[in-house]
């Protein structure tokens, strides 16, 4: 059997190791290149990083720069054509080191060049089949003389260096951590419980040598050899193919159990995760560079500053984050070939305004340098355009350059002291997974990762080059259903049959409940609620089956005229008045205030039968979501507020530590932040990242001090009538709300804000105070919303192994450049002539809509206040009860409940915690979260994307190589693709106002869907809801 020898330079290792490493090959501090050198097969070089001991730096040792080469011993040149060639010719080298029979344990005391000074590691033997059994257990092609790619070399080197007795505590470890994890495949979870028990079985005696089970074990004696065995596997989630652990030998369930113990220990569970990372680092890389910084400004100006200026137009043009992350390969490879390699250096580090070529790590620090502001800022987009224009509040104060610089930097970053506390809860977990990264990283993978050339289902195509195929088919394509033939992308069929037929423009049209079995060709269309292609399959079908309840519930409330829906359309998110027209908010004001006189004289605010649910579903999501969460992540959630006592203990020991360094006093690192000092050494990604410095809680809380101290002299200085009590609100809603909010959001890829509770809450509070509201909802919302967006970009930067105080240091700087960039253009969008008023609708179509919605809700729930709106729909207060009551009782159904019946039947015991797991796929949050996609979305926008994510659910089982090379780069390519397309229709035929009159982009709206479809009309001067004497 062939072998590859890895050849290693003298390792030592402090006293307190007691000369022991934990395995042949492994020490702490284990930094260098393994090379293979397989003669005509080419050559292999991984990069590899390991734990590193702090205890190993410091003047007492060397730093350790390791070099390793691999020679074939053997001439054995060729694969295995098959898995079980491969474990035949496995089973004839019993006492092959490196392939312990369990249970036996190996022996560190007697390897080679033990001492209880040091340890010499001189070599580390790893099988060729290993990395054959790897690869084809990852899924990943191997090409006849070709290398195997560096992931497979290294994990293969991981499962030939573990002992068994550790892999069996790995395993059991994980499955543990796993077991209520719904990104689990069952069948995986089911392979691996098999692989530990039929493994404990074979060490209590139960199993004979052979493999075959012993009479008290099994009547039944396999007599299958192991070709057949593998003809017959049971094929996995993951897209390997096992044998059935029952049917395995001790050294076919060693390795199947090293394995599995090794992926789980040195990179992830997660096809997804393995799909887009490697798990090994390059510490070499130059991360934080001039020309990364360079690069990164120069589109976060372009970026910021475009999505700031058609903020205010409808519809919106925007540039994403992934557009700017492909610009960035060209610019940063430019910047490559036109920078000189001059530089300076300081504390010890040159600093090159050309280190290299531009690698991975750049081009990802520059891209979260833009994500963290490419969106604009909640205060410039919203609150500013309404307390400034005079169509609005008019408040002159609020143009002070001091007062929006404040206000905006105080939004923007107290987020970030949270962030440091959601580091424990979805950073350094392995559950905290964040589907929605995976393209962002395929991305950057596909641009400059170069990757061996694989034949994936016939397929040889690169991810690069598929990329940019993508992109140019979803560029060509998007100007069909966009602007050329206009009914692909609103394909609402069913009303073209009957056009003047209500009740089928109601139910299936585009504007009402979109019940249409296949709505729309447009992939933009597709992906407009959630990313099909991205998010978790249950995900997927939670959300979907929550529209269904709720377009069921709404057609109820409409078709019963509950609270005069049916005088309304059905699925609009404005507010009516009751003459069934637009609610006009200036009537109800004087100087910017509240009126009752005139508002008695005009109209309480009505909402439609969707606007109607969504509203109840969001009071009902707060505290279900808070009381499923927390009682199923109940030991998560006491640890966050254990961390929040901790990261102000940090911050006393950090001034102590400095305090005693300035007065000459013995200080160590120990008295500084325990953060540094984590343990979490059961992640993977963590282990590699903590070779690198953490960022101390106290910079967190600093930040959220400052960012405080900025917003109290906002709303002090300038006449706000905001109380400072209320900033404390904010900051304690996201106390409670923040952890099981962002916790969902990591482990499914679903979300949502706190705005409506705090607009609640705050209306309550201060009834009358609409700018009051507006202020606090700001500041309420964008500590949930950048914590959230800060604390992605960390979890990226540890799928990258880039350092975490360079990423820090990148958010911060591309933050103020951001807040900066989106006051420039504010100010310069002030002043253009009539900003925001109807006229524009036919020249720049600045009409401002989402500025009318939110000045809108600022008066109906600020100056009218809630209060007003419960009279007028009494049932919805009771929504927030509602929603506890059911998160108590799916808490209790699928945790408690089934754990009691296991152990109340025993014999039913598999059968019922099957079923739990089952049922742990229903979400109820999901579920509700689905009802808020209405108004004025609706299902058309959610069946299309339901549909890819059945298919490629089928392809990920099916075909799994290539759903690992290929989906997250399809889906990087359609949205870039999409997003030029976008841009460049809009100013070039859009703008211009070059319209194409034909059948194919008018037989969409020639119908009731679009002219209005009203159940109950009202009649000229017709009113519906109280009379004057009776409005709330």
């Amino acid at each position: 059997m062939r072998k590859v020898r890895v050849k290693r330079h003298n390792l030592h290792l402090p006293e307190e190791h007691n000369g022991r490493v934990p395995f042949p090959g492994r020490a702490h501090g284990l930094a260098g290149h393994i090379h293979i050198d397989r003669g005509a097969g080419g050559s292999d070089s991984i990069p590899l990083l390991e734990e590193q001991d702090e205890s190993l730096a410091g003047p007492s040792h060397d730093p350790i720069d390791d070099s390793f080469s691999i020679s074939a011993e053997d001439p054995y040149n060729s694969y295995h054509s098959t898995p079980s060639d491969f474990l035949n010719n496995y089973n004839d080298y019993p006492d092959e080191p490196g392939i312990p029979l369990l249970p036996m344990e190996k022996d560190h005391t007697h390897e080679k060049g033990h001492s209880d000074e040091h340890v010499i590691i001189d070599t580390a033997e790893v099988l060729e089949d290993t990395c054959f059994y790897v690869a084809y257990k990852l899924g990943i092609a191997t090409v006849d003389d070709e290398p195997f790619p560096e992931s497979v070399s290294y994990i293969a080197l991981k499962v030939d260096e573990m002992g068994d007795e550790e892999a069996l505590a790995i395993l059991k470890r994980h499955v543990e951590y796993h077991k209520d994890d719904r990104n689990i495949p069952e069948s995986s979870m089911l392979l691996w419980r098999s692989l530990i028990r039929h493994s404990e079985e074979y060490a209590q005696g139960n199993i004979s040598e052979s493999g075959e089970a012993n009479p008290s074990l099994s009547a039944k004696k396999n007599t299958e050899s192991t070709v057949d065995r593998v003809a017959t596997r049971a094929t996995y989630e993951d897209g390997s193919a096992d044998l059935d652990p029952a049917n395995m030998s001790p050294n076919e369930l060693s390795l199947a159990i090293r394995y599995h113990a090794a992926i789980f220990h040195y990179w992830s569970p997660y096809i997804e995760v393995r799909s887009v990372t490697d798990p090994f680092d390059d510490p070499n890389l130059p991360v934080e560079t001039i020309r990364a910084y360079l690069a990164g400004i120069i589109w976060l100006i372009v970026g910021a500053g475009v999505n700031q200026f058609f903020s205010v137009r409808m519809p919106a043009i925007s540039i994403s984050t992934m557009v700017c992350q492909l610009l960035l390969y060209p610019t940063g490879k430019a910047l490559e070939y036109i920078l000189p390699d001059k530089g300076f250096t300081f504390r010890g580090t040159r600093h090159s305004l050309n280190p290299g070529p531009w690698n991975n790590k750049e081009q990802m620090l520059a891209t979260m340098f833009i994500s963290v502001a490419i969106g604009g800022t909640y205060i410039t987009s919203y609150n500013l355009f309404v307390q400034i224009l005079p169509m609005y509040y008019g408040v002159d104060y609020a143009r002070q350059f001091g007062y929006t610089l404040t206000l905006t930097l105080a939004s923007q970053f107290m987020g970030f002291g949270f962030a440091g506390l959601l580091r424990k809860f979805v950073v350094y977990p392995t559950k905290a997974m964040w589907p929605t990264l995976m393209p962002t990283l395929a991305l950057n993978r596909a641009l400059l990762v170069k990757q061996k050339r694989e034949k994936v289902h016939s397929w040889t195509i690169s991810p690069y080059k598929f990329f940019f195929v993508v992109v140019a088919c979803a560029f060509v394509y998007f100007w069909f259903p966009s602007y050329i033939f206009q009914a692909l992308s609103t394909f609402n069929w069913i009303t073209w049959i009957a056009p003047d037929n209500l009740n089928i423009n109601i139910v299936t049209g585009a504007q009402g409940m979109g019940v249409n079995p296949w709505p729309t060709f447009d992939t933009n269309n597709m992906f407009a609620l959630f990313d099909p292609l991205v998010l978790p399959q249950f995900t997927v079908l939670n959300t979907y089956a929550g529209m269904i309840l709720g377009a069921s519930v709404i057609l109820g409330l409409y078709y019963t005229n509950t609270k005069g829906t049916a005088h309304l359309p059905i699925n609009s998110n404005r507010i009516f008045d009751n003459t069934g027209k637009s609610y006009n908010v200036s009537r109800v004001l004087t100087d910017g205030t509240f009126d009752d006189t005139k508002y008695r004289t005009y109209s309480p605010p009505f909402y439609t039968a969707a606007n109607l649910m969504v509203y109840s579903s969001f009071f009902a999501i707060y505290t279900l979501g808070f009381v499923y969460i927390g009682l199923s992540e109940w030991f998560t959630m006491v640890e966050s507020f254990r961390d929040v006592k901790q990261a102000f203990i940090d911050i006393f020991m950090t001034t102590k530590f400095y305090i005693m360094r300035i007065t000459n006093r013995k200080a160590t690192r120990h008295d500084m932040d325990s953060s540094q000092f984590t343990n979490r050494q059961d992640e993977p990604f963590s282990r590699m990242i903590a070779a690198y410095p953490e960022v101390q809680n106290w910079v967190f809380i600093g930040l959220l001090v400052v960012s405080f101290v900025l917003a109290v002299i906002a709303i002090r200085v300038w006449p706000t009538d905001t109380p400072i009590w209320g900033l404390f609100f904010c900051l304690g809603i996201n106390l409670v709300f923040l952890i099981p909010l962002t916790l969902i959001l990591a482990y499914t890829g679903f979300g949502f804000g706190l705005n409506v509770l705090v607009q609640l809450i705050v209306g309550y509070a201060l009834p009358g105070h609409p700018q009051a509201m507006m202020i606090l909802k700001a500041i309420g919302y964008q500590v949930d919303g950048q914590a959230q967006n800060f604390i992605t970009d960390q979890k990226v930067s540890y799928y990258t192994h880039m350092p975490p105080r360079a990423l820090m240091r990148s958010q911060l700087i591309g933050t103020l450049v951001g807040a900066f960039v989106c006051l420039g253009v504010l100010y310069y969008q002030l002043e253009i002539e009539g900003i925001c008023t109807p006229e524009q609708a036919t020249t720049t179509k600045f009409t401002c809509v989402s500025q009318n919605t939110f000045f809108s809700a600022s008066v109906i729930w600020g100056a009218l206040g809630p209060a007003k709106m419960f009279q007028i729909y009494p049932a919805m207060k009771y929504m927030f009860l509602l929603g506890a009551v059911v998160g108590l009782i799916f808490w209790a159904v699928q945790y408690p409940l089934p754990t009691f019946l296991a152990k109340k039947f025993p014999q039913h015991r598999e059968r019922i915690l099957s079923l739990q797991s089952t049922l742990k796929l229903f979400n109820p949050v999901i579920f509700v979260g689905g009802v808020l996609n209405f108004a004025p979305y609706n299902l058309s926008y959610a069946t299309g994307g339901l549909y890819v994510s059945l298919l490629f659910s089928w392809i990920k089982r099916r075909y799994s190589a290539w759903w690992r090379k290929y989906t997250y780069v399809l889906d990087a390519g359609l949205i870039t693709g999409i997003a030029f397309s976008a841009i460049i229709i809009f100013f070039a035929v859009q703008y211009k106002g070059v319209e194409l009159e034909w059948w194919g982009n008018t037989v969409s709206y020639d119908n009731l869907d679009f002219k209005g479809a009203i159940l109950k009309p009202l009649a000229a001067g017709e009113t519906f809801g109280p009379s004057p004497e009776n409005f709330p």
